[in-house]
């Protein structure tokens, strides 16, 4: 069982509060680091790409021109690649935990609690309801969106999405009073008919151990 974060791949997660995600139709998300203090410039700030599909697929893509960084995460249970798209190079391991459902906490750091660890990437609205919590409406930069708060002890998820289309729009991490972390949502979308190709190494890097 493994998970991403904003920043790192591949990190292991604990058991998650409910169910956990597995999107039955592929999820396409793209974020970015929007925490107060954090360089828009810096290479935390920069956009990233998931794709998630049920519980085995996932592929992250990072990107830093100004860098000229491009890592890629590919996530085919239990089989997980890190490559380097500039240098075609890449990492493979096999994720030894069982069941190999790949997560991929919003939050999540090594040895956080269940309860932050359960809000994951493509499932965002789900932890919401699957918690019972109503919405309250708010406008957000000239847009209506609906607004969630699940806390547990001194920790606050807060979920902003879409009024009409139901998407996330801004995550965000509170302890106490103080927002710790935020994520902003650039795009959103759900595709019926995945490439499977997305979770496969792709044919220029070559694969050390000859697995593709």
């Amino acid at each position: 069982m493994k998970r991403i974060s904003i920043c790192l791949i591949g990190l292991l997660c604990p058991l998650a509060l409910w169910a956990g995600c597995a999107p039955e139709k592929m999820v396409k998300v793209v974020f970015r680091d929007g925490t107060p203090g954090v360089d828009a410039d810096s290479a935390a700030a920069q956009p990233k790409t998931l794709y998630r599909y049920q519980e085995r697929y996932a592929r992250l893509e990072e990107a830093d021109p100004a860098r000229k960084t491009r890592r890629l995460m590919i996530a085919n249970e239990p089989d997980l690649w890190t490559i380097d798209l500039v240098n075609k190079t890449e990492q493979h391991r096999v994720d030894s935990e069982k069941p190999s459902h790949f997560r991929s906490p919003v939050f999540g750091t090594p040895g956080s609690s269940a309860f932050l660890s359960s809000f994951e990437f493509g499932c965002e609205l789900a932890f919401m309801k699957e918690n019972s919590v109503t919405p309250q409406t708010a406008t957000i930069e000239s847009r209506t969106l609906d607004t969630y708060r699940v806390t547990e002890g001194d920790q606050t998820i807060y979920l902003a999405v879409d009024t009409e289309q139901q998407k996330p729009v801004i995550a965000a991490l509170e302890h106490g009073d103080k927002q710790v972390n935020v994520v902003k949502y650039v795009a959103y979308d759900t595709i019926a008919n995945p490439n499977m190709q997305l979770f496969k190494v792709p044919s220029e890097v070559k694969v050390s151990d000859g697995k593709p």
